[in-house]
């Protein structure tokens, strides 16, 4: 596993956050708890506003929707990128304005494509024609309109690191490239005003060349989609999908030469120039990359134990707080004891949770002699960790949520108690 060396920062191993040492933040806030550096996020947000800075630069909430973290990147220049009616309410609430929101996602219901139209959004990504027919005639109710994107199902994806490809064969998403213009043909856009194309093709991509490939076959497919149209291409949304790595064999992503190799790819294809579309705008929409490796899950061990040869080290949080490791294959997050009291010897052992199923796995690695009381931080924890795990599971409360931030820890979710369990149920009384 990679060492997590981003927070790494003298020789006796401790981990230090925002400039703090997170075991001594551990001794004021009870475990489980996620913790998230500030900085690091605003770095990456930076990076990409530079090199990338012809395109508008969306923050994808279903990475980590914290009302805190999406309100310190709208701060920073983010456009919001939402994928319901609760990302959208929280996106409103983080100060975002509608010109500034996107609404995409395969199964928009007509709750959230109303409020789409009633707050005015900047755009709604349509999956289908049937989509842009359901916006059409709700415009026309209301008496409004909206500009929309299509999304397009590529006969291309990136090659992810993971499982989770979008597109290149069967998929939920979008219309398939060799029907989209006949599809769009049989849609009148009255109502809506139809700027360009949705392509997102693959999680977690840590090959440059994929990117630009796909990048390049997305950007000629609606050149000439839209010429057939009769539409002024205005809008290319290339999605995101940049990956961060997660184990020693992962490369970092070269953003410097992905954004100038990006750019000149739309310049030999006359976006910005000689086929007047002087108005063109491209679009990211980005996650992990600018959350992931801010965030660290941090877990105190409860008990240490052997059966028929193997360690077990049991953990007072698991696949209900950090679910990604299990949910996900192909995704092995980075762990690390937190603190500096342990030698160097080593042993495998398996890192378990709480919860009374073989499933609440963390990870099978290396790691030094511990004992109940000692902290264990999973890295990479800034995106799906939170919002993709089991949180309801056994019915353990949620874990506070912490940001640092110039120096200081502010506690931006407090940690859940008993009764939130109950929150929305109804009781009856059901004795004689």
């Amino acid at each position: 596993m990679i060492t997590p060396d981003l927070f790494d920062r003298d020789t006796q191993k401790e981990v230090f956050i925002g400039g703090m040492l997170l075991s001594h933040i551990a001794e004021e806030y009870s475990t489980p708890f996620y913790i998230y550096d500030a900085e690091i996020i605003f770095n990456r947000f930076e990076k990409i506003s530079r090199h990338f800075e012809s395109f508008k630069v969306f923050y994808s909430l279903k990475a980590n929707p914290s009302l805190s973290i999406t309100s310190y990147l709208r701060a920073q220049g983010a456009n919001a990128e939402v994928a319901s009616r609760g990302e959208l309410h929280t996106a409103l609430r983080a100060g975002f304005a509608p010109e500034q929101i996107l609404f995409v996602g395969p199964g928009k219901s007509d709750k959230a494509l109303r409020e789409s139209v009633e707050q005015e959004i900047s755009c709604i990504v349509a999956e289908s024609s049937a989509e842009i027919r359901k916006i059409e005639s709700i415009c026309v109710e209301l008496d409004s309109t909206m500009d929309i994107l299509v999304r397009v199902n590529s006969q291309m994806r990136a090659e992810s690191t993971v499982s989770e490809t979008m597109s290149g064969g069967p998929s939920k998403f979008g219309i398939d490239e060799d029907t989209f213009v006949e599809e769009l043909t049989s849609v009148s856009f009255d109502r809506t005003h139809l700027l360009g194309i949705h392509a997102y093709t693959a999680s977690q991509v840590l090959d440059e060349e994929s990117l630009l490939a796909t990048a390049l076959h997305n950007t000629e497919f609606a050149v000439e989609a839209f010429q057939k149209l009769g539409f002024e291409l205005k809008v290319i949304d290339f999605g995101g999908g940049f990956g961060v790595p997660y184990t020693s064999e992962d490369k970092p992503l070269d953003i410097q030469y992905l954004a100038k190799k990006w750019e000149e790819m739309l310049v030999e294809n006359g976006i910005f120039n000689e086929r007047g579309y002087s108005g063109f705008q491209p679009i990211l929409e980005l996650g992990r990359y600018l959350t992931a490796q801010s965030g660290i899950y941090v877990t105190k061990v409860l008990y240490v134990k052997e059966s028929q040869g193997q360690k077990f080290v049991i953990t007072d949080g698991g696949i209900n707080h950090q679910g990604r490791p299990m949910l996900m294959g192909g995704i092995e997050h980075p762990v690390k004891v937190l603190g500096s009291k342990h030698g160097n010897s080593v042993r495998e052992a398996t890192i378990v949770g709480p919860l009374c199923t073989n499933q609440d796995t963390l990870l099978t690695t290396s790691l030094p002699e511990v004992e109940p009381g000692d902290l264990i931080g999973v890295f990479n924890s800034g995106a799906y960790g939170l919002s993709y795990s089991l949180l309801n599971f056994l019915s353990h409360p949620w874990p506070s949520e912490l940001l640092v931030i110039n120096g200081e820890v502010l506690k931006i979710r407090d940690e859940g108690q008993l009764d939130d369990i109950l929150r929305c149920q109804n009781q009856f009384d059901f004795s004689d």
